[in-house]
């Protein structure tokens, strides 16, 4: 079978069969063959009457039977990209998100624009006046010294695509993660070795094995009502465990909030991920925590995604 058609095939056995435009499907044609053979997307452009061998079009043409399934291609692949790294996925962990990677956007202050959109809706919010400048100084990211050394923790690590991608860019921090799975700590470890990069991992439930103090802690917990969970097809075979609390979805992040305090230090942030519907409630139940100013964070495309929290 020839690049052009394998790629076809793929195209018009899945565009329709699991709702993807024929632009994904091709897409996704192109990753999995990427796997299968080693070689990128140009090269498979340049190349497109080069024949698969027996072995790789077998392997293919698995691929395929199991996406058709809807088997997330993640899952298929073994791997999948956050931020600027690519991370081992099983069904064990999540598969990392895009909008995850505002969290790191915001915390390490790579892109002005999450600052902005996060500061000007709060500025409103708060009506201080002139105090976009003032809120880019002080909220956009909290900023801080970037030499500083940090103790940061996360909650929740899952694959580790968070803990391990705040290691490489801030390998002067001490990160510690954890998570309730112990499969997703294993995959998370593999993950730190694959990269070369100084984790420590271990289990726990929230804080329940928490000790000591940190200057940050970032999460982002199952946050995805149990109702919303059940018309989600295109979640089912990632961890229930790691997208819904099995209730109304606020109940972890809840007891996130009631308890960051106790492990945070002074001037500390607490930094979270939550549903673009969440925002105002949770940014309540901050408030009614005693926590001061919370601020909403925005995706990239205009949601409100997480919320960012220091203790003053």
């Amino acid at each position: 079978m020839k690049i052009n058609k394998a790629i076809q095939l793929y195209e018009d056995a899945l565009a329709k069969k699991i709702n993807l435009s024929r632009e994904e499907a091709g897409h996704e044609a192109y990753l999995l063959l990427s796997h299968i053979l080693g070689k990128s997307r140009s090269w498979f452009v340049a190349n497109p009457s080069i024949d698969l061998s027996a072995q790789d079009e077998s392997k293919y043409l698995s691929y395929i039977g199991r996406r058709a399934l809807n088997e997330p291609l993640a899952y298929i692949i073994g791997e999948w990209g956050f931020y600027d790294s690519s991370f081992k996925v099983t069904p064990a962990v999540l598969i990392p998100r895009p909008e995850t990677e505002t969290l790191i956007e915001w915390l390490i202050g790579e892109d002005a624009s999450i600052y902005a959109g996060s500061c000007l809706d709060n500025c409103l919010d708060n009506c201080l006046d002139n105090c976009l400048d003032n809120c880019l100084d002080n909220y956009g990211g909290f900023k801080r010294n970037p030499k500083q050394a940090l103790n940061v923790l996360e909650i929740g690590c899952g694959s580790g695509a968070i803990a391990i991608t705040l290691a490489l860019k801030n390998p002067h921090w001490r990160i510690t993660a954890t998570d309730i799975s112990t499969a997703a700590l294993a995959v998370a470890k593999s993950n730190a070795e694959k990269h070369n990069c100084n984790v420590k991992f271990f289990k726990s439930d929230i804080f329940s094995r928490v000790t000591g103090k940190y200057d940050i802690i970032i999460a982002n917990l199952p946050y995805i009502s149990w109702s919303e969970m059940l018309d989600l097809d295109e979640l089912q075979d990632e961890p229930r465990l790691a997208l819904t609390d099995g209730a109304d979805g606020l109940g972890l992040i809840q007891q996130l909030l009631a308890e960051a305090s106790n492990y945070l230090k002074h001037n500390g942030t607490l930094l979270l991920e939550h549903g673009p519907k969440q925002s105002l409630q949770l940014k309540n139940f901050a408030t009614n925590y005693g926590y001061v100013n919370p601020i909403i964070i925005y995706d990239l495309d205009g949601r409100k995604r997480g919320l960012a929290i220091q203790i003053i």
